[in-house]
């Protein structure tokens, strides 16, 4: 574990500490990811800026069992908004979160349990997607 000024580490599952001005502080996550500062991108937003969402679905007809590839495009100001919470709704209910890549993308396999017309979105950081409608036989 290297102890400065400017790195984050892991120190134990579920939780990250840093030194800031000689003083180590822990924080307990509940999404694990551990970055040093340093290698973020510099095209990283703060968080709680997103411009765009953007959601497309592999396939929009499908069968009862079939999981379908969301991928929702995440943009701040015409450049990709990296490792941002995106949430997957379908027809209200939540489905699960992804974060986005370097490239702005957050990805999500979904089953689709039952026939019927499937209305899902994407939303990241308060911005809602367009929606995208799935029919399923």
């Amino acid at each position: 574990m290297q102890d400065d000024n400017s790195t984050l580490h892991k120190i134990a599952p579920y939780a990250i500490g840093f030194v800031l001005g000689g003083l180590t502080t822990y924080i307990a996550l509940t999404v694990i990811g551990v970055y040093t500062i340093e290698n973020l991108p510099p095209s990283a937003p703060p968080s709680g800026t997103v411009s765009e969402v953007n959601l497309k679905v592999s396939d929009i007809y499908v069968q009862t069992g079939t999981v379908v590839t969301l991928t929702a495009t995440v943009i701040n100001n015409g450049k990709p908004a990296t490792y941002q919470p995106v949430e997957f709704y379908s027809n209200g209910v939540f489905g699960g979160t992804a974060m986005t890549s370097s490239t702005g993308e957050a990805v999500m396999e979904y089953p689709i349990p039952k026939a019927g017309t499937y209305s899902i979105y994407a939303d990241s950081m308060g911005l809602k997607s367009n929606t995208v409608q799935v029919v399923v036989s």
